[in-house]
């Protein structure tokens, strides 16, 4: 399966943080937002460009799903949210490079 995987660095007080993230379509055609983990058996993508296309078999990986208590700023109502991790133990870089097509339905002029 291809994946596109998103990369967002997070500050903490020990150094910079990377967070992977990309969305998964069901059978029915939901999409599903979730994290991107690595296993240590798999290659660490951190030197690469992102977003990154990769390819990955279904054997090489696992999506965990656990119930989270979320509250509200706002409101201070909470919910149960579904927090999905895919953990990826192995994956190559896809020959179909990542292309942006996010503005193409947007009238745009330079």
């Amino acid at each position: 399966m291809r994946i596109v995987i998103f990369k967002k660095m997070i500050k903490y007080d020990k150094g910079d943080f990377p967070v992977y993230s990309t969305k998964l379509q069901t059978k029915d055609g939901q999409e599903l937002f979730c994290k991107v983990r690595f296993t240590s058996s798999a290659e660490d993508p951190k030197k690469c460009d992102f977003p990154l296309a990769i390819e990955v078999k279904k054997a090489d990986a696992n999506l965990a799903v656990r119930a989270v208590d979320v509250t509200d700023p706002e409101t201070g109502l909470s919910h149960m949210v579904d927090d999905r991790t895919l953990w990826v133990s192995k994956w190559d870089k896809s020959v179909i490079p990542f292309e942006d097509h996010s503005l193409d339905e947007i009238d745009w002029e330079d």
